[in-house]
């Protein structure tokens, strides 16, 4: 059997919920992601990615103890902030969250306006969700980002489900996301 048969049959089990054969497996996965590399990869995305278009740059330093600092060169900002990476938790659903926490950089009326921007695309959706055939509001209503005036929440759930991966969110256990010694560290667990 060739490695692309076997990877396709894991990959149709896990999409079928189908464990036979497998059962039991668990698989550890600790990566350590380099700043420089991490950096390669977001200026790969703001290339070619259509959703990244409005970005000039997004680098980010010092990550370390849990912070780190990302220079944003956005259409509409253009700062240096400082954050604080918590945690990954579990919302009211029970799906995990990582929270990042913006520590300086976004000044006390940016946060003001930032917020009410915020409320307002908000509502803008629900209304428009009113006056739909309900389509809409119902695929907005779970966003994988959420941007605060003081943080950026991420839902993995919600970011696999967009995916279309959403057969992984049973199996997989996210143990963490830190900053140390200039790395990323991704830390997670799948299990079946």
């Amino acid at each position: 059997m060739s490695l692309i048969s076997l990877q396709n049959m894991l990959l149709e089990k896990l999409q079928e919920q189908n464990y036979n054969g497998v059962k039991g497996a668990r698989l550890s996965v600790y990566l350590p992601v380099q700043e420089g590399l991490l950096n390669s990869i977001l200026n790969e995305l703001i290339t070619n990615s259509d959703g990244m278009k409005d970005f000039q740059s997004l680098t980010f330093s010092d990550l370390n103890d849990n912070e780190f600092i990302v220079a944003i060169n956005h259409k509409k900002i253009n700062k240096t902030i400082r954050c604080l990476v918590h945690p990954v938790s579990n919302n009211k659903y029970s799906e995990p969250v990582l929270t990042v926490e913006f520590l300086e950089g976004i000044r006390f009326y940016e946060k003001i306006a930032l917020k009410s921007a915020i409320t307002f695309q908000k509502s803008w959706k629900w209304f428009k969700s009113k006056f739909s055939d309900g389509k809409e509001g119902h695929k907005s209503a779970g966003s994988a980002i959420d941007i605060s005036s003081s943080s950026i929440t991420i839902n993995f759930a919600d970011l696999l489900r967009q995916q279309g991966l959403e057969y992984l969110n049973p199996l997989i256990t996210w143990e963490e996301f830190s900053t140390r010694e200039n790395k990323l560290i991704i830390d997670l667990s799948i299990k079946m």
